[in-house]
């Protein structure tokens, strides 16, 4: 029965974007610089979430999200709320629930994705004609550094081995065949709690800006 309602909820994710007009091909390709993740203190792959919603309307899709964070497997913990906490807010509107994702609440393993360690690419199929926002959301535990740092002050040790929080890059694209884009870093989260609104303030970031060495989203007929 779980199965049957989580596949549903992903059919009704697909639907509230569809209509009559024909659909295009939407691509997101995304190149990782390896040494970002492999110099931080654990050494591994980063959590990425990628969804698009509709301006204007409270609608939201995933289109990807990496497996850890889709399905609660972390090492040594039940979960990590400071993983991908901004997607995790919009995956509240699109699922309708308030929890975590977790072994017993896991994403649709039609979103799900392995951990990618150079190159990830995504694709889904949208309605022509539409405009779209597109966001990404990205998180490489423990790259510490001197604005968020192993040992907090009143805290002590970073309790999710977090260091700098996830990021968050948006964009906007019309969908015609053809068009192009590059999302813009637009804010981050907390190092501590799981926010559901961005901080504008990127001061403090450092290496993580360079995670990403290029991100291209494209829309074509096939």
């Amino acid at each position: 029965m779980r199965k049957i309602i989580l596949f549903l909820i992903l059919i009704w994710g697909q639907a509230i974007f569809a209509g009559p007009q024909d659909t295009l091909e939407m691509e997101f390709v995304l190149k990782l610089d390896p040494k970002v993740y492999r110099y931080s203190d654990y050494g591994e792959a980063p959590q990425i979430a990628i969804w698009i919603e509709q301006p204007g309307k409270n609608q939201v899709r995933t289109l990807l999200v990496t497996r850890r964070t889709a399905k609660g497997e972390w090492v040594g913990k039940v979960e990590c709320p400071v993983s991908l906490p901004y997607w995790v807010s919009r995956y509240g509107i699109e699922s309708g629930k308030s929890n975590l994702p977790g072994p017993k609440n896991p994403v649709p393993d039609a979103v799900s994705r392995a951990t990618p360690k150079e190159t990830l690419t995504a694709k889904t199929r949208v309605p022509a004609g539409i405009e779209l926002i597109y966001y990404i959301e990205m998180n490489v535990s423990g790259d510490y550094n001197r604005d968020f740092p192993s040992m907090i002050d009143g805290v002590g040790p970073d309790p999710q081995g977090n260091g700098q929080p996830s990021l968050v890059y948006m964009g906007k694209i019309k969908t015609q065949p053809g068009t192009a884009g590059t999302p813009e870093l637009v804010g981050r989260t907390d190092q501590l709690d799981p926010v559901q609104s961005l901080i504008t303030d990127l001061s403090g970031i450092t290496n993580a800006k360079e995670l990403f060495t290029s991100i291209r989203i494209s829309i074509r007929e096939n």
